[in-house]
């Protein structure tokens, strides 16, 4: 995991992917994190 400034970029090893580091998510940013890992609602759901 790597901070730079209003971000957080992330890795499995596999993918990557950079995350605003904000108190709220805008939901359409979510969704596409969601879809950028293959997930659907209900297996982020259990992720939680």
């Amino acid at each position: 995991m790597v901070t730079k400034g209003k971000h957080i970029g992330m890795s499995d090893g596999t993918h990557r992917i950079t995350i605003p580091n904000h108190k709220r998510l805008n939901p359409y940013t979510l969704k596409a994190i969601i879809k950028h890992f293959g997930l659907t609602d209900d297996q982020f759901k259990e992720l939680l």
